[in-house]
């Protein structure tokens, strides 16, 4: 909320392609960017697919972006809208956008809350894949495996969805973090 633009910074800078690749499918190790925009589902597919073993250490990071706004997946994977469907205009249309408040409608965010817990289903299904996949290929005992959130998220009518005040706090400072150590075999 400057009152002047700042110039961009070249994604390059980042680590980033400046255009993102249609399909990365194709791609097995490196630096892949997807678009926001990309199909999930198939982002999810790709990384696990990456996933294999190798006489050199492996880093793999995914942003999986779940469960994130728009709360659009069901625990399935499939998609509560029709593929000609725009999110925007469905019935949660505008109530993403960091700082903007709930209105003051208990139903409609007790709507968009269950969204979010069905699409939290569809991450909860990925871990399970993703320990999966690491249990077949072999690097589940030797690996770290880090699982986090960036955020949390409010869902009370009237208030900021994540911006904290005295009465969110609690909700948006909720963050899960799971880690398992290198042979580790037992939690704690």
């Amino acid at each position: 909320d400057t009152p002047f633009n700042f110039p961009e910074i070249p994604k390059a800078w980042f680590g980033m392609r400046s255009k993102p690749l249609l399909s990365l499918t194709h791609l097995k190790t490196g630096l892949f960017h997807y678009r926001f925009t990309d199909i999930r589902p198939e982002q999810m597919r790709h990384f696990l697919g990456c996933l294999t073993p190798s006489d050199r250490p492996l880093f793999a990071f995914f942003h999986v972006l779940l469960p994130h706004f728009p709360w659009e997946f069901l625990p399935s994977g499939r998609s509560c809208f029709e593929p000609d469907q725009s999110i925007q205009s469905s019935v949660f249309s505008g109530m993403g956008e960091l700082g903007e408040d709930w209105p003051d409608d208990a139903a409609t965010v007790a709507r968009n809350e269950h969204r979010y817990l069905l699409q939290l289903g569809y991450t909860d299904r990925f871990v399970g894949q993703l320990l999966d996949r690491l249990k077949e290929s072999g690097l589940l005992d030797r690996c770290l495996l880090v699982v986090t959130g960036d955020h949390g998220v409010s869902f009370r009518a009237g208030s900021s969805r994540r911006v904290p005040d005295a009465e969110n706090i609690t909700d948006i400072m909720s963050v899960p973090l799971f880690i398992k150590m290198p042979n580790q075999k037992v939690g704690v």
